[in-house]
């Protein structure tokens, strides 16, 4: 997991956050980070996570937002699955009754006959 270190900054312009780095180790309160500089210990309050991998907008994707897209396609397929079983029992349905109708019309055939 990669974090970002909050610091002081000595100016307005400078950025408060360095990193990203790699957490080594964790203590109850406290990270152990490798940086440049070799293994620094911080506080978890000073932290912040990096975030996740950028969406085709350049944002990054939100771990709700994708649960519900997920949960979105999940249930298309399952519509869509649902109407093929429907389809398929429909057109049993008519083959069915169009059998019924030809040996009907062949019985009334022969009848006359």
């Amino acid at each position: 997991m990669s974090v970002y270190v909050y610091t002081n900054r000595s100016s307005k312009l400078e950025s408060c956050w360095r990193g990203p780095f790699v957490v080594s180790a964790l203590a109850a309160r406290s990270a152990i980070l490798t940086t440049d500089r070799g293994l620094e210990e911080h506080y978890l309050g000073n932290l912040r996570r990096c975030q996740g991998p950028l969406t085709e907008s350049g944002r990054p994707s939100r771990f709700a937002a994708m649960q519900s897209r997920y949960r979105t396609r999940d249930l298309a397929m399952a519509a869509e699955r649902e109407m093929r079983v429907e389809r398929s029992a429909a057109a049993k349905r008519k083959r069915t009754l169009s059998a019924d109708g030809e040996i009907a019309e062949a019985l009334a055939k022969s009848a006359r006959l």
